[in-house]
């Protein structure tokens, strides 16, 4: 019996172990071999030590209002915020990771029918890969994380419950990342080290690579010349009547690529599923934040207009502070709706290069009869990523989240207005 799981860890250990370390999900190592009380425990000891740090960094999370410029009330409430997020993210991963499991298994099952069309698995070459991927939004994390520390304890940054004051509001972002980055490594991949696209889009791109191999027309000699000339010459050239009497049979081929691409989606789908949740509660979080931020800017912005106060450093530091998270949350979406909107079009192109080699004059009825099937197959099954059913992952989230900024900071405006 071929064992699938054979260097399955490879792909995803990035994601296994970066959840493990923070206390997310059930460790399973070798894969398929959960330790759960050894999990469980190690989650509660993560969540008590957490909660024992805010509780004596709190005193010190108060001095944070000079730079915030925020007023107490506010900030009691978003340091009750980031205990609670910090005990449902990790508490979520408890839940999320049967369905983890589920979407290895079919990631091991779409590597080895891709293995039966001679599709390498490349499981090293992912791994580096996804290492990458996942490396430089986390460097990039606690960049922004020591810069604010910095802007924010400049003049008395020796004592230590300052600095658990900075890790107690910015733990729960790094556990937000983290999860981000487990969904983003199931359907993702980089591409020359820099572009991040989309493991299932990788799978799919080597699907449409074999695909379009199969396709005997090019951008030299396109299918619409080619049917062109061979309805005049048809009849006038035995060659041609020799070459269409021998039929190329590809049905094989696409009968797998068909169970492939329907093994992608139900992947991409079940990790959509498994993460809904969080990217609803992550998102709308992270528009909060913005719409927070933005206001915060434009209050100081606004006081310096007003009494025609001179920039210097102590106004510039809550610019920043802001400036940072608020970039910080933007690129954040913005990855995301790229990364699902990319796999959602790849996924459809495989559609499109079937269409093209249907029209091919020299396949066999058979082969034109699977690609049939492999089109009703894909309207059928169409990709979509969604947030718990709330709102789609693509493109058109960037589009709600300025919406959704902008509308509620003018209404946060004129109702400060009218107060006043």
């Amino acid at each position: 019996m071929v064992d699938i799981f054979v260097d399955m860890e490879k792909p995803f250990l990035p994601m296994l172990v970066s959840n493990w370390i923070f206390g997310i999900g059930i460790a399973q190592y070798p894969i398929g071999v959960p330790h759960r009380v050894l999990s469980f425990t190690y989650s509660l000891l993560n969540i008590t030590l957490y909660c024992v740090v805010a509780f004596f960094a709190y005193p010190y999370y108060i001095k944070f209002i000079d730079v915030t410029k925020s007023t107490l009330t506010t900030m009691i409430f978003s340091f009750s915020i980031s205990i609670l997020l910090t005990i449902i993210m990790i508490t979520s991963g408890w839940f999320q990771a049967k369905g983890v499991r589920k979407c290895i298994i079919k990631a091991a099952i779409v590597n080895y029918l891709m293995q039966q069309i001679m599709i390498p698995k490349e499981s090293t070459v992912i791994f580096f890969k996804e290492f990458i991927k996942f490396l430089i939004p986390l460097t990039s994390i606690f960049l922004i994380i020591t810069f604010n520390l910095f802007i924010t304890f400049s003049e008395s940054f020796a004592h230590i419950g300052q600095i658990g004051a900075n890790f107690t509001m910015n733990y729960p972002i790094i556990v937000m990342f983290i999860i981000d980055s487990s969904f983003v490594n199931i359907i993702g991949k980089v591409k020359n080290y820099i572009l991040i696209l989309m493991y299932a889009n990788f799978k799919f791109i080597k699907l449409n690579e074999l695909l379009y191999s199969l396709l005997t027309s090019s951008a030299d000699v396109p299918q619409h010349k080619r049917t062109f000339k061979e309805f005049i010459y048809k009849e006038k050239n035995s060659k041609f009547q020799y070459l269409k009497s021998i039929r190329k049979d590809y049905s094989d081929v696409i009968k797998c690529a068909k169970q492939i691409h329907l093994r992608l989606v139900e992947l991409c789908q079940h990790a959509s599923n498994t993460y809904g949740l969080h990217f609803l509660i992550s998102t709308a979080f992270a528009i909060g934040i913005m719409i927070y931020n933005t206001y915060n800017i434009y209050n100081i912005l606004a006081s310096i207009v007003i009494t025609s106060a001179e920039y210097n450093i102590h106004i510039m530091k809550p610019i920043l502070y802001n400036c940072n998270w608020l970039t910080y949350n933007i690129l954040k979406i913005v990855r995301l709706s790229w990364f699902c909107d990319s796999i959602c079009k790849e996924s459809v192109r495989s559609g499109d290069i079937a269409s093209e080699l249907y029209d091919e004059p020299f396949i066999s009825e058979n082969t034109k009869s699977e690609i049939r099937d492999f089109e009703n197959e894909l309207i059928s099954n169409k990709l979509t990523l969604t947030a718990y059913g709330f709102f789609h992952l693509d493109f058109t989230l960037v589009h709600a989240m300025i919406c959704t900024v902008a509308t509620y900071l003018m209404i946060i405006i004129q109702v400060k207005s009218t107060c006043r």
